[in-house]
């Protein structure tokens, strides 16, 4: 399960969420990771996405990147946007909030994360690919 970095260039728009989760689904499934590894880094990549259109800005071309890299133990998610935000944490989840869960869901999900304001808001997740018993 080792594949190159796939990199997307996607308008600044909410509809770029499931283009970019349908690419890295097939192209996850084409490498042959496990199907729930594959859910999980889909449900990873939409929260981001949706999170820097609805939260950041474009960036210098007018949209925002992503990429990600399988790696036979895990795999790693970039979405990079033109930044705006000063802070970036998990909001508590609650059951009468209908948004607001983007990164906490993210966060419970991946086994790191991280975010770099130093151009743009760039943020990197990675989860792990769990071995074969």
């Amino acid at each position: 399960m080792h594949g190159d970095e796939v990199q997307l260039r996607l308008p600044f728009d909410v509809a770029s969420a499931p283009t970019a989760r349908r690419r890295l689904v097939a192209d996850l499934q084409s490498v042959g990771y496990p199907e729930p590894v594959v859910s999980d880094a889909a449900l990873v990549v939409t929260e981001l996405v949706t999170n820097g259109v609805l939260h950041g800005r474009p960036d210098d071309s007018g949209g925002l990147s992503v990429s990600w890299t399988p790696h036979p133990d895990r795999v790693v998610i970039v979405v990079c946007d033109g930044g705006g935000v000063d802070t970036l944490a998990p909001l508590p989840l609650t059951t009468t909030e209908s948004h607001g869960r983007g990164l906490a869901i993210v966060d419970y999900i991946t086994d790191t994360w991280q975010v770099d304001p130093s151009q743009g808001t760039r943020i990197t997740a990675e989860l792990r690919v769990p071995r074969p018993r």
